[in-house]
């Protein structure tokens, strides 16, 4: 009875070790993969005092900065990366189909393949910055054409500004020739006029020494530039006051009187039909005419004493 217990105790001894070999072989061919935790995830392996494997999952590690001397790697880190090379080199050893072309296999026939949707971050990173640098470049020739175009536009405004200014002082400095011209051609025919003036005043005073002694009896007359030729010897009616009546009188180019009016200032008689009589009296006086545009201004002193005109 007692060989029989030890050889029974002895087998299951050994039955237990062949079962823990055949599990660590087991752990070790193939990598444990979280079912709740995710794929890729970190397991725990606790070992209890009596050489007992016991399998628990554990929340995944934070993962630390890889070293760059660390060479120490956990079971559950290099399994993967054992099982992954397993894989890659498996699909190395599948033939690969030409691009663009669709290839039937046994195992893939009657079913249509599609292309892979590639999702490279990296690419797009580098599209998105050839992009923008490209963009930058367009906008800084788009700034430098603007520019050059701004500065075109400048230097034009210039050159026609310089311009516009030497024709206003062309155009200023001919309007004043022609103003200089047009004075000396005008004082040269006032010139002419009044040489003209001269001459036919002389002829006028040397034929008026012919005139009727009457003109003497107009010793209160006076007119510039004029000669009396004919006129009325006294007003029509003289009235009975003593005093003057100072009138103020204007020739016209033909020589006639245009335009008498009283000075009050001067004057001492009050009775208006007096004073009628003697304006009547200065309009039928008769200059000689001028051969311009010329009025005369002059004055007319009529001097009454009891009834009579002197």
């Amino acid at each position: 009875m007692g060989n029989t217990n030890e050889d029974t105790r002895l087998h299951g001894v050994v039955f237990s070790l062949v079962i823990h070999v055949l599990l660590l072989l087991f752990l070790l061919y193939f990598p444990l993969q979280g079912q709740d935790g995710g794929n890729d995830s970190d397991y725990v392996v606790l070992v209890d005092n009596r050489g007992m494997d016991k399998i628990a999952q554990a929340k995944p590690k934070r993962q630390q900065p890889k070293q760059k001397n660390d060479k120490i790697a956990t079971a559950a880190k290099a399994q993967p990366k054992a099982h992954q090379k397993k894989v890659e080199k498996i699909h190395k050893e599948v033939a690969k189909p030409t691009v663009g072309k669709s290839y039937k296999t046994k195992a893939n026939e009657g079913v249509k393949k599609e292309t892979p949707k590639v999702n490279n971050k990296k690419t797009t990173d580098v599209n998105s910055v050839k992009k923008e640098q490209e963009r930058k470049k367009k906008q800084e020739e788009e700034r430098r054409r603007q520019e050059e175009i701004k500065k075109e536009k400048l230097i034009k405004k210039r050159r026609q500004d310089s311009i516009r200014r030497v024709q206003e002082v062309i155009k200023k400095k001919e309007e004043e020739a022609k103003k200089l011209l047009q004075n000396i051609m005008t004082t040269a025919q006032n010139t002419k006029k009044q040489e003209q003036n001269k001459q036919t005043n002389t002829s006028q005073s040397s034929s008026s020494s012919n005139v009727s002694a009457k003109s003497s009896r107009h010793k209160g007359l006076s007119m510039a530039n004029r000669v009396f030729v004919s006129g009325a010897p006294k007003p029509s009616y003289l009235g009975n006051e003593s005093g003057t009546i100072y009138l103020n009188l204007t020739v016209n180019p033909i020589g006639q009187v245009s335009k008498v009016t009283v000075n009050e200032g001067y004057t001492t008689i009050t009775n208006q039909r007096t004073i009628d009589s003697a304006i009547a009296f200065v309009k039928t006086l008769k200059f000689n005419s001028v051969g311009n545009n010329q009025y005369d201004h002059g004055f007319y002193k009529l001097t009454y004493k009891n009834g009579g005109f002197y």
